[in-house]
């Protein structure tokens, strides 16, 4: 995954979107000094919106006029958003402005610039009446051949003490990765997750935590069935954290980040609730995880329970397709 030459960043100049972009930046600076590309999609009718309180989505082409001005106004504010970024010269960010639904615009300018990472806040401009997620960030990462990086609106480290910058100086208003976690169900997709983990980690010289959980929901429909015989699936659960265990030592030794601070960990439980747990208790920065494919995800790596630990994430989640791992 690393080292990055060119990410594009959606925004819709919201706060979210103004932490995308400092997730983005602050990453670049560690990944080899990237170019970065702001996107905003002007979307059909979406200057109803202030009016209606609603977003109109419907594909209705708005007339030349009013999407001229529609088309110049975004300009200008891109051009300011572009300068209140946290880096010393916002003026080499790249700005595009396209017209239509804004998942297509990512991802057909992320194709067009070969792109090695897509960054999109995980709520936008519509705040609780519609979460971004469900319908940019969601369809962006269903549909994405790309890394893409989901952000909420805090970004570790930029509120924090000042650190070292990409030429040594003291910055402040980057982010700043500590501890690193990379869920893990041990599929080769799961693997392309523990690579980008462990360059990311390299990257900003920090902890590298891999974490598989053991999926306990099935106990429920279970334990009517099991009866007198329930001990056994106790026992059962605790041999499967074993083996678990031994696969983890085996997924370091493979991944071979011997320069870095590893740690392994196995949970039992649902897995996006102990993930969710483990960020807390952790204290960890970023979520890396590997995924499938373009529409399909595994049962843990995406699917219903990775779709809720971006959509619910407090930190930054990369998600990392396995056949563009694969292409490298």
């Amino acid at each position: 995954m690393l080292p990055l030459q060119r990410i594009v960043v959606a925004t819709d100049f919201s706060p979210v979107a103004s932490a995308a972009l400092q997730a983005a930046t602050g990453l670049a600076a560690r990944a080899g000094e990237p170019e970065v590309v702001l996107l905003h999609a002007v979307e059909p009718m979406s200057f109803l919106e202030p009016l209606t309180g609603a977003r109109f989505t419907t594909g209705v082409g708005l007339p030349s006029d009013i999407m001229r001005r529609s088309m110049e106004n975004a300009e200008e504010r891109l051009a300011e958003f572009a300068g209140e970024a946290p880096i010393p010269e916002p003026e080499d960010l790249g700005r595009v402005v396209r017209s239509g639904r804004p998942a297509d615009a990512i991802l057909e300018l992320g194709d067009e610039l070969d792109a090695d990472l897509l960054v999109v806040g995980t709520h936008g401009r519509t705040g609780v009446r519609r979460l971004l997620f469900g319908s940019v960030a969601g369809e962006v990462l269903r549909r994405a051949r790309r890394p893409v990086m989901t952000v909420h609106e805090w970004v570790p480290g930029a509120d924090g003490p000042l650190i070292p910058g990409a030429d040594g100086a003291l910055v402040s208003g980057v982010m700043n990765i500590r501890r690193v976690l990379v869920p893990t169900d041990f599929s080769k997709q799961a693997r392309a997750g523990l690579r980008a983990g462990v360059e990311i980690a390299r990257a900003f010289g920090a902890e590298l935590h891999l974490l598989h959980v053991i999926d306990t929901r099935f106990d429920a429909a279970l334990a009517p069935l099991l009866g007198d015989h329930q001990p056994s699936l106790q026992s059962l659960l605790a041999r499967a954290e074993k083996h678990a265990e031994d696969i983890l030592a085996s997924e370091w030794k493979a991944a071979g980040p011997s320069s870095l601070t590893t740690k392994e960990h196995v949970r039992v439980g649902q897995p996006a609730h102990e993930v969710a747990e483990f960020v807390k208790g952790y204290e960890i920065d970023m979520i890396v995880m590997g995924s499938r494919g373009r529409s399909t995800i595994g049962d843990f790596i995406l699917g219903s329970t990775a779709e809720r630990i971006n959509r619910t994430s407090t930190v930054p989640v990369i998600t990392v397709r396995e056949e563009a791992e694969a292409a490298d």
